[in-house]
C-alpha cells in the first residue's frame, strides 16, 4: 500500500505540476480515448472511473467547460447521455499520456527487470481475468484462500477490525 500511495502520489503531482491536470480527468480522458468512436455512456463511465453520478457530472461539467468534451444525446437512444471527447482533448490526453508514461517508466519500470515485469504482467492479468468471475461467483464477497499455507484474507490479516475501504482505481 505505501510503495502503490507513493508512485501514485508522483504521477499524480507530476500531471498537475505539469500540465495542471488532474488525475481524475486523465482517468476519463484515458476511458474516453478507449471507446469505440472516443464516446461512452455516462453510466458506464460512471462505473469506469469510480465515481457517483453526481461526481462524475460535476467533472464532466469542468471538463466541458475546459474544451475538453462535449455532452451528445445518442441518436439511437433519446434516454441516455454520452460523453464524447473533443479534438482538444485528445491533443491534452496525448500530453498527458506521454507524462504518465514517463512517470511509469521512471518511478517504477526503471527499478524492476524485463523478467520481474512479465511476471508482473502475468500476474496482474489472471488476477484481473479472474475479478469478475469471482465476484459473481461469491456475491461481491471475499472468501479465505484454503490452499495449505495461504495467508487470512487480505481484509483482516487476522486483526479485528483491521479491515479498510478499498481505494478508487489509478
Amino acid at each position: 500500500m505505501e510503495a502503490h500511495a507513493g508512485l501514485f502520489g508522483r504521477l499524480v503531482d507530476e500531471l498537475k505540476s505539469e500540465l495542471a491536470m488532474p488525475i481524475t480527468w486523465y482517468d476519463l480522458l484515458l476511458h474516453l480515448s478507449e471507446g469505440e468512436g472516443a464516446r461512452r455512456r455516462m453510466g458506464d463511465l460512471a462505473e469506469a472511473v469510480l465515481l457517483s453520478k453526481s461526481g462524475l457530472t460535476t467533472l464532466v461539467d469542468r471538463m466541458e467547460a475546459a474544451g475538453l468534451v462535449r455532452r451528445e444525446v445518442p441518436p439511437t437512444d433519446r434516454r441516455s447521455i454520452d460523453v464524447v471527447l473533443t479534438d482538444e482533448g485528445r491533443r491534452r490526453f496525448e500530453q498527458a499520456a506521454a507524462v504518465h508514461r514517463r512517470g511509469i517508466e521512471r518511478h517504477f519500470c526503471a527499478h524492476i527487470s524485463d523478467e520481474e515485469a512479465t511476471k508482473l504482467l502475468e500476474l496482474f492479468g489472471r488476477l484481473r481475468a479472474a475479478e469478475p468471475a469471482e465476484a459473481d461467483n461469491r456475491g461481491g464477497a471475499a472468501e479465505p484462500d484454503s490452499r495449505p499455507g495461504a495467508a487470512e484474507p487480505a481484509e483482516s490479516h487476522g486483526r479485528p477490525g483491521a479491515a479498510e475501504p478499498a481505494e478508487p482505481r489509478a
